[in-house]
């Protein structure tokens, strides 16, 4: 087969597009197992020399070698496996990723020169404890278990279970003191409620909401912790509010915006995806106003507030968790561990102070520990793990 530089650079282009037709995938990868097309490797290693031109030439060459005997060797994968990628940040490996190598990953390391240990040990699976729903009263309901209808009734507010949601039906005014309920999830749990007022929120693991039974007065307040998703209901003449402790308030009318604000995270991150929302602070009452695609980054360090804003955030990392996969692009490995352990029932010792070096990639939010463990061996990271305990080097 004969191709010139030029097909085979707008091939790759399409692949790594996710534009390219069946047949050109196919096209790729004959190319790909072809071994008297050398433009294919000269390619993947201009790719790297423009993304990474640290590494040495015989380093680059390594790499683009071992990529095109990875994918010989597992392509194509049988329909149905799990996906579980770790990738870099260069176009070679985007265009390996979109041919949906199942299994596969790959991360270019020099030899170990420390041992990792994993200790045999029981599978450890996401957490499995139920979403919990507080009433007003302190009673509390363990939803897992919950069949189709009412759950509780309180000062006018009928609360259902609806298809795996809770559903909220109420007056659109409450005639007494107002009363809250507060929903929370547990360590790998996820979940949806439908609000008083039709606002629907989806919470990340280790997060909660408290909310009114009823909404009245100028505005419709809730408090959060976490990281929550709103699809607010439009109600022009009764804004929508949420409360982030004493740190920060979002200013809604109606729209859908992420927010993450876990408490060992450094920053708290409000991100829109459609309307218009505004962001106020303790010390900065003024604010910001979003508009779809941007992010506020809001950082509290002792005791002094910086506010900025992002105008290309990344959405599709921001959205991940909603859509059962962590992203981890551009994260360090102690921001990876972090979200790993609102998900899995672990802990997380460092021997010293882990580097800033970031990765790139993700990994679907349901596979076993052991499979995550062994990504984390590939990309070098020496450590040591009891079933309980991970012990980074």
């Amino acid at each position: 087969m004969s191709n010139t530089t030029n097909h085979i650079q707008t091939l790759l282009d399409k692949c790594a597009k996710n534009t390219a037709t069946e047949s050109e995938w196919q096209e790729l990868q004959s190319l790909l197992d072809d071994p008297g097309e050398p433009g294919v490797t000269t390619l993947l290693k201009e790719y790297w020399n423009e993304r990474s031109p640290v590494f040495s030439e015989a380093e680059t060459e390594g790499l683009a070698n071992a990529v095109m005997t990875e994918i010989r060797h597992r392509f194509p994968q049988p329909a149905g496996k799990r996906v579980l990628l770790m990738k870099f940040w260069w176009a070679a490996a985007s265009v390996i990723l979109l041919l949906g190598l199942g299994t596969w990953y790959f991360v270019y390391q020099q030899e170990l020169t420390s041992k990792t240990t994993v200790a045999s040990v029981p599978e450890l699976l996401p957490a499995n404890d139920g979403p919990v729903l507080t009433l007003a009263n302190g009673k509390q309901f363990v939803l897992d278990s919950m069949s189709n209808g009412m759950i509780a009734r309180e000062q006018g507010a009928v609360i259902n279970w609806v298809d795996g949601k809770v559903v909220y039906e109420s007056a659109s005014t409450s005639k007494g003191e107002l009363i809250y309920n507060t929903m929370s999830t547990p360590k790998g749990r996820q979940f949806q409620i439908v609000l008083p007022d039709g606002t629907v929120a989806w919470l990340n693991a280790e997060s909660s909401i408290e909310f009114p039974t009823a909404f009245s007065g100028r505005y419709r307040d809730v408090s959060i912790t976490g990281e929550v998703f709103f699809e607010v209901a439009k109600k022009s003449t009764t804004p929508f509010r949420v409360n982030i402790g004493k740190q920060a308030q979002i200013q809604v009318l109606g729209t859908s915006f992420n927010v993450n604000a876990y408490a060992n995270e450094s920053q708290i991150l409000t991100t829109l995806l459609s309307g218009s929302i505004k962001l106020v602070t303790a010390t900065n009452k003024t604010g910001v106003v979003l508009t779809p695609g941007e992010q506020a980054q809001l950082t509290v360090a002792q005791g002094i507030s910086t506010l900025k804003l992002e105008k290309n955030a990344d959405i599709e990392r921001v959205m991940a968790w909603k859509k059962g996969v962590f992203n981890f692009e551009g994260l360090r490995l102690q921001e990876i561990l972090r979200q790993m352990e609102r998900w899995y029932e672990f802990k997380v010792v460092y021997k010293k102070s882990p580097s800033d070096m970031v990765y790139r990639g993700g990994i679907d939010r349901n596979v076993k520990f052991s499979e995550i463990l062994e990504v984390f061996k590939e990309m070098g990271v020496s450590f040591e793990w009891d079933g309980k305990t991970l012990v980074v080097n």
